[in-house]
C-alpha cells in the first residue's frame, strides 16, 4: 500500500475544498503512512505549519508549508530509523518543534532535531507497546494505548503516572487516544461501541460517547477551540452494514487558554524569526509597546547593516511577547544571532527567568524607493514563573518609557533595572 499526502485550498465562498488545487509533498516515501501530525492546524498568513509523517518502511519525513493561497510544501528532512524502531507515532513539539518518534514496540522514544532530523535523544524505558500516542505539551506528559490498557507517562523520563480505568480489550486492535480541554481530559477509542472520556488527573471515567452502530470504535481525535472542545470518532465498516459514520461531540471548555495569534501585519513577518530563534512557538501571542531605545540607522549609507542588539526575555510556563519598536520589524532580516544571556525579572505579574540578547542583520534593498523605514525592536517575553527573584541590570542605550504588564521599567545608574 502506498501512502500519499496532499493539500487542498479551502474555498471560503463555497465552503468546500478546491479539488483542482491539490499539492503533493516532495520526497514522500513509496510506503503506507502510519502516523501524521500537523502543527498548527490553523495558521495565520505569514506563518508556517509543520507537517510530520511516519511510514511503514521506517521513514520519518517533515515538511513546512506557509499559510496563503497555492503554497507548496517544502521538505525539511527525510530519515529512516534503524530496524529496531518502528515509528508508530510521530508528534511535533509545540514549543521547540522537536520531532518525537514513538516506536510501536520495545519502549523506544526518539527525539529528532527539527532542522536536520538527526536523533538528539534516545530513550528505551517506555511501555513495551505504544500502539497510539498523544502528547500534552502543557504538562509534559503523554497518553498511550498499551497492551495493559491506557496509561499516562512523563514525557521527560517516560515514568508511569497513572493508568486509566478502562475495561479489558476484546480485540487487540490499537485504539486511538487524544487529550482534550487543554489536557484536562483524555478520550480513547474502544471495541465496545463507544469512545470514553477520562479525567486526566485521576484516571477516573467521566463519560461514555455511544456509537450507534456498536462494535469497534478505533479512531478518535479532539481539538480545542476558543470556547468549546470538539471530539470526533468513527466506527468500523466491518461491524456496520451501513458503513462507518463520523460523529462529532462538543463540550464547553473548563479552561480558556488557547493561544490566539495576534495580527502580524503591524509587526512585520520577521517577528516569527525572533520567536523561532529563542525557541518559542511562532504562534506565541505578541503585543506592541512604544519605546525610544536605539539610535537611528541611515540605510542609504551602506548596503549591509548590522542592527543594534535586541533583547528577548524567555519565561515559563506561560509565555507571551511584548515587542517595543518605532517601526515594524522589516522583512529584510537575513540573519539573527544569539550574542549574550543574562538573568533578570520584571514585577510580580511578569516574573522573568532568562534574557537573550539578539543581533539582527539585514540587507537594505538597492533602490531607495523600496527601502523600509528603519526597523528596530525591543523584545520581552513575559509570563508566570517560579520564585526566581534575581535582578541584573541590562546596559541601557537610551530611555525606555511606558508601561509593561505588571509594573514599570525604571532607569537607574545608567542601566535599566526591572523591579
Amino acid at each position: 500500500m502506498k501512502g500519499r499526502l496532499i493539500a487542498m485550498d479551502w474555498n471560503e465562498t463555497e465552503e468546500e475544498f478546491n479539488d483542482e488545487l491539490r499539492r503533493s509533498f516532495p520526497d514522500s516515501p513509496e510506503s503506507e503512512i502510519v502516523s501524521l501530525d500537523v502543527h498548527r492546524t490553523e495558521v495565520a498568513e505569514g506563518h508556517r505549519a509543520w507537517i510530520a509523517a511516519s511510514y511503514r518502511d521506517h521513514s520519518v519525513c517533515v515538511w513546512t508549508m506557509e499559510a496563503g493561497p497555492h503554497q507548496s510544501a517544502e521538505i525539511v528532512f527525510k530519515i529512516q530509523t534503524d530496524g529496531s524502531v518502528m515509528p508508530r507515532t510521530v508528534r511535533v513539539d509545540h514549543k521547540s518543534k522537536d520531532i518525537h518518534v514513538f516506536s510501536h514496540r520495545d519502549g523506544q522514544v526518539i527525539k529528532l532535531d527539527p532542522k536536520t532530523g538527526i536523533p538528539c535523544l534516545y530513550k528505551h524505558n517506555g511501555p513495551s507497546v505504544m500502539a497510539a500516542v498523544d502528547i500534552d505539551y502543557h504538562r509534559e506528559r503523554f497518553v498511550t494505548c498499551t497492551e495493559r490498557g491506557f496509561q499516562l507517562h512523563q514525557l521527560g523520563n517516560l515514568s508511569h503516572i497513572l493508568s486509566l480505568e478502562s475495561e479489558p480489550p476484546i480485540v487487540s486492535f490499537a485504539k486511538h487516544v487524544a487529550f482534550v480541554d487543554n489536557g484536562n481530559l483524555v478520550v480513547t477509542g474502544t471495541d465496545a461501541g463507544k469512545a470514553v472520556v477520562y479525567d486526566a488527573e485521576t484516571g477516573k471515567r467521566m463519560q461514555d460517547l455511544t456509537y450507534p452502530g456498536g462494535g469497534l470504535v478505533q479512531p478518535v481525535t479532539a481539538c480545542d477551540l476558543q470556547d468549546i472542545s470538539l471530539i470526533a470518532m468513527a466506527g468500523s465498516t466491518r461491524t456496520s452494514a451501513d458503513g462507518s459514520k463520523v460523529l462529532v461531540w462538543t463540550k464547553k471548555r473548563t479552561s480558556n487558554t488557547v493561544q490566539v495569534d495576534s495580527p502580524s501585519s503591524t509587526l512585520g513577518p520577521s517577528v516569527h524569526r525572533f520567536l523561532d530563534l529563542v525557541g518559542l512557538p511562532s504562534v506565541t501571542p505578541h503585543h506592541r509597546f512604544t519605546a525610544a531605545y536605539t539610535e537611528t540607522i541611515s540605510l542609504p549609507e551602506r548596503k549591509t547593516v548590522t542592527h543594534t542588539e535586541h533583547i528577548a526575555v524567555i519565561s515559563s510556563p506561560t509565555t507571551s511577547v511584548i515587542f517595543m519598536e518605532q517601526q515594524p520589524i522589516t522583512e529584510f532580516v537575513t540573519k539573527l544571532q544569539v550574542v549574550t544571556t543574562v538573568v533578570t525579572e520584571l514585577p510580580p505579574a511578569t516574573t522573568i527567568r532568562h534574557v537573550v540578547t539578539i543581533r539582527e542583520t539585514y540587507t537594505a534593498p538597492s533602490t531607495p524607493q523600496s527601502q523600509p523605514a528603519d526597523p528596530f525592536a525591543f523584545t520581552i517575553t513575559v509570563g508566570g514563573a517560579e520564585d526566581t527573584r534575581e535582578v541584573v541590570r541590562v546596559p541601557a542605550q537610551g530611555n525606555v518609557e511606558g508601561q509593561v504588564v505588571g509594573g514599570d521599567l525604571q532607569q537607574k545608574d545608567g542601566g535599566q533595572e526591572t523591579r
